[in-house]
C-alpha cells in the first residue's frame, strides 16, 4: 500500500505502538542511522546513560510529531512520510538539540 489509505485489515494507528510503526513503515534502518549519528561523539557513554540521554528522547520526540501530524485514519505512506521527514530533520541538527 502506496497510496496513504488505510486497508480494512491493517491496525488503526491507536492501536499500533511506535514500533509497529517503524516496521510497518520501512524506516527501522533509517531510524538506527539517526541514532548511530547521534552516538558518534559519545565514546565511552555508558549504554544506559545513552538509552536515557539519547535514544529515549529521540523516541518520544518522534512519537509526539507522529501524534500531531498524522491524519486521522493514516495509511502506511502517511506515517513513512512524517517519520522520514523527522528523521531527515534530526539528522541536519547539530547533536544534542
Amino acid at each position: 500500500m502506496t497510496d496513504g489509505t488505510t486497508n480494512p485489515g491493517e491496525p488503526e494507528m491507536g492501536a499500533m505502538n511506535l514500533e509497529t510503526i517503524l516496521i510497518m513503515t520501512g524506516e527501522m534502518d533509517h531510524l538506527a542511522a539517526l541514532l548511530r549519528h547521534r552516538a558518534q561523539d559519545m565514546e565511552g557513554v555508558r549504554a544506559a546513560d545513552m538509552v536515557q540521554d539519547v535514544i529515549h528522547p529521540l523516541l518520544d520526540e518522534l512519537e509526539e510529531e507522529v501524534r500531531k501530524k498524522a491524519p486521522e485514519n493514516p495509511g502506511r505512506e502517511d506515517l513513512r512520510a512524517i517519520i522520514a521527514a523527522w528523521i531527515d530533520r534530526k539528522m541536519d541538527d547539530p547533536a544534542g538539540s
